[in-house]
Order: C-alpha cells, then structure tokens, then sequence
C-alpha cells in the first residue's frame, strides 16, 4: 500500500518559479552568449523558431510545474528533509533520468559535447534548487 501523499503547493509553486528564474538566468544574461555559440544560433535564429517566446515560456511553465509536482511526490516518499538529502536525491534522478535523455542530444542530433555539459550542469543545479525548496519546506 502507497502511503499518502501530502504536498506543500506553494513550495510547488514557489520551486517552479525559482527554477523558472535560474533558467532565464542562466540562457539568459549569465550564459546565453555561450549558449548561442553552442547552439550555432545567431540573433534572427529566434525569429525563425516555432513558438514565439512567450508560446514557449508559457509550455515551459507547465511542464516545469509537472516536474515539481512528480519530484514533490518523491521527496515526501522518501522523507526527504535537508538540503544534503535533497542534494542526494536531485543527483540520483539526474543521473540516472535526465542524463540518459539529454545525452541523446549529443548521440543522435549531432549536438556538441559541450553543449551537453552545458545542459546537464544547469540540469543538475536546477533539479537540487527544486528538491532543495521541496525538501526545506516539506
């Protein structure tokens, strides 16, 4: 039998926002420059995307609140309540799921290794940001 599940939604919210907040940071003013290079894009590259910004923002949200959603499931499964707990959990889940997706990115899509550093280092910091708020406010 699944124990019950009780959830803090504004650490919900709160970690989506501040994962939000890290990911415009860091794609934004802090690496973007570097990211573009990564990516070969140039300033009209933008222009040429699917979503507009704000279309891409606004799935981004949602998938990112799905996220915390699942991972809030698994730090109140697990009990999870310091930040080195959370720290542990976050590099687990990284590893063994968002490592295998993101690394496909350089496998089969022809995208450079460094590049999928880039990915996965804001992966792993963005996943222990979560955990971490999930956890110190469980």
């Amino acid at each position: 039998m699944v124990a019950e599940v009780i959830l803090n939604w504004w650490a919900i919210l709160v970690a989506t926002i501040a994962s939000f907040i890290l990911g415009a940071l860091w794609y934004g003013p802090v690496f973007g420059k570097y990211w573009m290079k990564l990516m070969n894009f140039d300033k009209n590259s933008t222009k040429k995307m699917k979503l507009t910004g704000t279309q891409a923002m606004g799935i981004g949200f949602v998938i990112t609140i799905i996220s915390v959603y699942i991972l809030a499931h698994f730090v109140d499964y697990l009990e999870v309540t310091s930040i080195a707990g959370a720290a542990q959990l976050a590099f687990w889940l990284w590893l063994g799921i968002q490592v295998p997706v993101i690394i496909g990115s350089f496998l089969w899509e022809g995208r450079s290794f460094k590049l999928f550093l880039f990915n996965g280092a804001y992966r792993l910091i963005d996943i222990i940001l979560i955990t971490s708020i999930l956890a110190l406010w469980a």
